[in-house]
């Protein structure tokens, strides 16, 4: 049975470092887990590191995923194979049903080369997704329904729903019910189900799973997010996204509504002052970490390592070596 390592957890917590050092002791390759890093020219405010002058290898310049056109390769770092960054423009739009295309892909490369495919990064959707996918997951998004289904209210999206899929409203719990979001979705699903009856659901892959979760406690993550943060700033954020407006790149794109950028747009508004929106930042930051551990701790497979533990790495490493020597 193939093996997959997943290193997961709340940002800042040097997931891609160690994740880097696994793959040199275990002739591994990365895999990014990261939604917001899969855009091109969003670098610096979705942290990805690639050091500079980092070379990048094309696999397929117009790799075909879900209709679209996307860019696939990898960087090489430190002759680690990093892939899954870079993917889309920041004009495209990017879905689960994408990543899990894309990463099916990408592992059954991995494993050609007899290599160790190491998922990093702190999507738990796209993690846990990967794992163990959900029914609906590669059931597009249908843009002109959602648009006519948002001039509707509660009521009357409960009654085209209960129309046309009754039983799924009846199991919704009673926050779904009042959401219309949920309920626009729901419909969505229903209307392409009756016209896609006989298509086959994603198929799971028989795989032996390490999951990895690093954490620190509260305190120190908030200190390690504010100086992060505080990084970005010297690393010339301002700039990246002055550039990404400038060549028409909107704010109502999926990839700028991503953290790390939404909160830029009453700052370039001139709404806003730069230390407000420094501060909605890290405050952001730190919502969105606590949501990440939230989100991880409900998969109960994960086995935790607080890297505030100096041993924390030899005890990972060990681990994984009889994990990944077992027959």
């Amino acid at each position: 049975m193939d093996k997959l390592l997943f290193i997961c957890g709340p940002t800042s917590t040097g997931k891609t470092s160690i994740a880097l050092k696994l793959a040199s002791k275990f002739n591994g390759e990365l895999i990014s887990a990261d939604s917001r890093q899969i855009y091109k020219g969003l670098d610096i405010g979705t942290g990805k590191d690639i050091p500079k002058n980092t070379k990048f290898f094309m696999v397929n310049q117009e790799l075909n995923i879900k209709d679209d056109k996307y860019t696939y390769g990898y960087y090489d770092v430190d002759g680690i194979p990093v892939w899954l960054l870079d993917l889309a423009r920041p004009d495209q739009n990017f879905t689960v049903a994408h990543y899990l295309e894309v990463a099916h892909k990408t592992v059954k490369k991995i494993k050609e080369k007899k290599h160790l495919p190491i998922f990093v990064g702190g999507t738990g959707l796209y993690v846990s997704s990967f794992i163990n996918p959900p029914e609906t997951i590669d059931i597009p998004p249908d843009m002109n329904l959602r648009k006519h289904l948002s001039k509707k209210n509660i009521k009357e999206l409960t009654d085209i729903l209960i129309d046309i899929d009754k039983s799924k409203w009846l199991i919704m719990n009673y926050s779904d019910k009042n959401n219309p979001r949920r309920l626009q979705r729901a419909i969505e699903i229903g209307y392409y189900k009756k016209r896609n009856m006989n298509k086959p659901v994603l198929s799971l892959l028989k795989t032996d799973n390490m999951l990895i979760g690093l954490k620190y406690a509260n305190n120190k993550l908030k200190d390690r997010i504010n100086k992060r943060v505080d990084e970005r700033i010297k690393q010339g954020i301002q700039k990246e996204i002055t550039k990404l407006v400038t060549v028409g790149y909107s704010w109502d794109m999926q990839s700028m509504q991503t953290l790390g950028y939404k909160e830029w747009q009453s700052y370039f508004n001139h709404k806003t002052s730069l230390n407000c929106t420094i501060d909605l930042w890290k405050k952001n930051e730190y919502k969105y970490a606590k949501r990440q551990i939230t989100w991880f701790t409900k998969m109960k497979d994960i086995i935790w390592f607080n890297t505030e533990n100096k041993e924390y790495v030899i005890d990972i490493v060990e681990m994984i070596r009889k994990w990944y020597t077992k027959k």
